[in-house]
């Protein structure tokens, strides 16, 4: 909570000095508390993953190949979606990510 809370406050205050934009405190806690309940959820749903899906590892390839790891998800309920990839080598390195 108190690292939501001081990155929204940065936020606000520059927002408000390098673009003039004015928050009230009431959004501005709003902001605070909804990020906070959005990351708790993240973490109750995180909870529920199976054991199985837990234990497996990634494992490299053969030498010069690179393995691509891709997943997404979407909550209807906010209608918003984020994606993931990730690229290693066949020594396990990341060569590439992207959110």
């Amino acid at each position: 909570m108190i690292s939501i809370s001081l990155w929204a406050l940065w936020y606000r205050r520059n927002k408000w000095v390098h673009e003039g934009i004015k928050f009230s405190l009431q959004e501005t806690l709003r902001f605070i508390n909804g990020y906070f309940k959005e990351i708790s959820l993240c973490n109750e749903s995180l909870k529920s993953i199976p054991r199985s899906m837990t234990k497996k590892l990634w494992r490299p390839l053969e030498n010069g190949f690179i393995k691509v790891n891709f997943n997404a998800s979407f909550q209807s309920v906010s209608n918003t979606s984020i994606s993931t990839t990730l690229a290693r080598d066949y020594k396990g390195e990341i060569v590439g990510a992207s959110t």
